[in-house]
């Protein structure tokens, strides 16, 4: 079946906002991506509940971007998320020490 419709992945940064990367982050076909200090950073799986409108948008953006995985798009979305938070907090976050809590939040 062909996908018609197809974008690049740069025009994906115009759709969802944020920088236009020249380079793709993420790991390279069979080797890691290197983190800070040249350090290679693991990759580690986790999953959460997402509305399901949402899900569909992301599977159908994922569907019609060549060369993009739904991790790539989820890693890009959560380093953007962290980023604008940082900046708006001022400074990066601490290391936490302990689990963070599952289930809904408490008011």
């Amino acid at each position: 079946m062909s996908r018609k419709g197809l974008i690049d992945r740069s025009a994906l940064s115009d759709i969802i906002g944020g920088e236009k990367r020249g380079k793709r982050s993420g790991s390279v076909r069979g080797r890691p991506r290197k983190g800070r200090g040249g350090v290679s950073e693991g990759k580690e799986k986790f999953s959460t509940m997402v509305g399901s409108g949402t899900l569909e948008r992301a599977r159908a953006a994922v569907y019609y971007t060549a060369s993009l995985t739904m991790s790539d798009f989820v890693e890009e979305a959560l380093r953007r998320e962290v980023a604008r938070l940082e900046k708006q907090r001022g400074e990066k976050f601490p290391e936490y020490g302990s689990r963070l809590r599952a289930g809904r939040p408490l008011k």
